[in-house]
């Protein structure tokens, strides 16, 4: 369910959508994002990966 004045504090029925998964997780995908924004998004988890796996070996 989403609040369609983006006003989370605001429920009234006329305001409240009931949406699919799938498009919850289009509308909140990185991917819609401005450049750089997603390549420093995918960025930074590569370096999370990188410091989970170094500190599992220690």
């Amino acid at each position: 369910m989403i609040f369609r004045d983006s006003n989370s504090r605001n429920f009234a029925p006329a305001n409240l959508e009931l949406i699919s998964r799938a498009d919850l997780m289009r509308r909140n995908s990185y991917l819609n994002l401005p450049e750089p924004l997603p390549q420093i998004v995918q960025l930074r988890g590569a370096l999370n990966r990188k410091i989970n796996r170094r500190s599992q070996q220690v």
